[in-house]
């Protein structure tokens, strides 16, 4: 099984009122909707919401099958396992740090941290060492 999202540019706006293209939506209930209308314009499901999903509702998921149901599967299918959806020696060294709700915590690109969500890190009570931080090599 391949888990994928298909997130429109909406994806991650607050509540309310939103002009995407040409066109004005509305973000209310976790959807996305042509203002006015009950109409929906797009999913606005981030992939990692799809994983806890996928995990919560498909019986006998674990958390183990679901993750790579989004990572080392869609990288078979594509042939390029060998650099992505593993954290192989010689892969490109892009991950994500979950926590225990599999909420996105950090994510890594080449081995790089891009992002960090502070304020869930804290509330996860996770603790790194401040060099796994920084932009610098940490291998």
């Amino acid at each position: 099984m391949v888990l994928v999202s298909d997130a429109i540019s909406a994806t991650g706006l607050e509540t309310g009122l939103h002009k995407i293209g040409s066109e004005m939506i509305e973000i209310k209930n976790n959807c996305a909707y042509l203002v006015g209308t009950d109409t929906l314009c797009g999913s606005i499901a981030t992939l990692d919401k799809c994983v806890r999903y996928l995990q919560t509702k498909v019986p006998d998921c674990s958390i183990v099958d679901a993750i790579e149901c989004a990572t080392l599967h869609p990288a078979r299918v594509l042939g390029i396992e060998h650099r992505k959806g593993t954290l192989e020696f010689g892969s490109d060294a892009d991950f994500i740090i979950l926590n225990d709700q599999l909420e996105i915590l950090s994510t890594f690109v080449a081995g790089k941290c891009v992002f960090i969500d502070s304020e869930r890190m804290k509330r996860s009570k996770i603790e790194m060492n401040k060099v796994f931080y920084t932009n610098e090599d940490f291998l």
